[in-house]
């Protein structure tokens, strides 16, 4: 259960990160504002892009498959449109107003959530 917790603290830090580049705050505005440490932020930013870096050098394996998972569209009549279920039992149910952007960087942590 361990695993589960750090994948759920890594997927948290880094749509922190994401945020904070997005925001165009500084880390330190960004920081204040959301009752984070500064020093947590540069940390967990450099952690992502040396593994980005690594990624790019082709330094990983560059054979991992995509894996699609089913997608079940639902009728309109309610407040949901979408939903979405991964392999691991993750559910995302994305209604019709919802923002591309949001729905973007939710995908992704469930990705990377598994």
């Amino acid at each position: 259960m361990a695993r589960q917790g750090s994948e759920d603290k890594r997927a948290f830090w880094r749509m922190v990160v994401q945020m904070q580049e997005e925001s165009g705050l500084s880390v330190r505005k960004f920081c204040e504002q959301e009752g984070l440490g500064q020093a947590s932020l540069f940390a967990w930013r450099r952690k992502f892009r040396a593994e980005e870096a690594e990624r790019c050098d082709g330094s990983e394996r560059g054979d991992e498959s995509v894996r699609l998972a089913p997608v079940k569209l639902l009728e309109e009549k309610g407040p949901v449109a979408v939903e979405i279920v991964s392999p691991s039992g993750l559910v995302l149910r994305i209604g019709n107003d919802a923002d591309t952007e949001n729905v973007r960087r939710v995908l992704q942590l469930m990705h990377e959530v598994g």
